[in-house]
């Protein structure tokens, strides 16, 4: 694991497999890290990709910064960590807020990018504070069940407890309020610049993003939507076993 000065913060990076030929860059949620993928779902592509993960800033051991959470930023971040490890093409996969930031960087950088999957990925054209501090409140509710799928043992309170503080960081002592203003762009961007470049949706059964995901079908072209019965917005710590296939069966 490495630390990288990445637009002026200190971007913690995490690489797998760094001989292979091709390139799998995984992108987190809000108020989570880069440990949502890496456990799994990142070692089982690692087998046969170059698997890079990184912490967003202010999340994981990343760097807390006062501002820029906005898509166009975000996305502008991605690519330039793309251009500090020398990648100049990759597949990127992106669960929730990161699957957002995955779809922005494809319409800013379209050259960059083979093949997209997107996680759980919202609205993004219904945005607001509310809907992420629902998808905490369930990361919250849900997160001894999940540690324990994946580390069998149950997480110590100051596990959960960080993900409050990371919450409460962003939402009191930041601009990310305002910032998820500057969002509602997206959805007249993907309509007139439309990305052909083949991409895979992945949705638990039981999500509160359904209507993204017809959302999404409707406005990409090359995009197919696959449902995981019994899960929800938590789906990659969920069901990380089929995450890693569907990924795996898309990417080859």
């Amino acid at each position: 694991m490495a630390t990288l000065r990445i637009n002026g913060a200190e971007i913690h990076v995490a690489e797998m497999n760094t001989d292979a030929a091709t390139t799998v860059v995984m992108i987190h949620g809000l108020f989570t890290n880069m440990s949502v993928f890496y456990f799994n779902i990142a070692y089982e592509l690692s087998k046969r990709y170059r698997v890079v993960l990184y912490d967003l800033k202010s999340h994981g051991s990343s760097q807390r910064m006062p501002s820029g959470y906005d898509l166009d930023t975000m996305a502008g971040e991605l690519l330039a960590l793309l251009d500090a490890l020398n990648l100049t093409r990759v597949h990127i996969a992106g669960y929730s807020y990161g699957a957002l930031i995955a779809l922005k960087a494809a319409l800013t950088a379209p050259d960059r990018i083979d093949r997209l999957a997107l996680l759980e990925a919202p609205r993004p054209n219904h945005l607001d504070v509310s809907t992420f501090i629902g998808f905490r409140d369930l990361l919250l509710k849900k997160s001894v069940d999940n540690f324990c799928s994946i580390f069998k043992m149950k997480p110590s309170g100051r596990a959960v407890s960080k993900i409050r503080e990371m919450s409460d960081f962003l939402l009191d002592h930041t601009t990310f309020r305002d910032d998820l203003d500057r969002n509602d762009s997206l959805i007249d961007e993907l309509r007139e610049h439309i990305v052909r470049k083949p991409v895979l949706l992945l949705y638990g059964w039981d999500t509160d993003c359904k209507d993204a995901a017809w959302m999404l079908l409707a406005l990409l072209p090359n995009a197919s939507v696959r449902w995981e019965l019994g899960a929800d917005h938590n789906l990659p710590l969920q069901r990380p076993q089929w995450v890693s296939n569907q990924l795996l069966e898309f990417l080859r």
